[in-house]
């Protein structure tokens, strides 16, 4: 006999996955319908989604849509305390930022 999840969180689950929906023109499309690396950033920038899409939305992305989402988020990071001192820290300020650049480099 194995575990079985309670069917209330289930309900939640599926309730979460519904809300998982892009506003594209006209249309409202289930983020599970893009393909991934297919939204380039002219499509990211006509398109309006809730913060459930918005978390299943960088595999979608094209790379260089994931890499301007990348530095527009970096740009709202708070500002880091010298010498960083947690790894969530020194990932913000110093690997993203050295990853962003190097993958502009591979751009040009």
């Amino acid at each position: 006999m194995g575990f079985k999840l309670p069917e209330k969180y289930r309900q939640k689950q599926q309730e979460i996955y519904d809300l998982k929906y892009v506003i594209f023109g006209e249309k409202e499309i289930h983020i599970s319908e893009l393909e991934d690396k297919t939204v380039t950033p002219e499509m990211q920038s006509q398109m309006r989604m809730n913060s459930y899409a918005q978390e299943d939305l960088p595999p979608k992305l094209t790379d260089e849509a994931l890499l301007k989402m990348t530095k527009r988020f970096l740009g709202q990071c708070s500002q880091p305390r010298f010498p960083c001192t947690t790894y969530n820290e020194a990932l913000i300020h110093t690997i993203v930022p050295e990853l962003v650049k190097r993958l502009e480099e591979n751009f040009k």
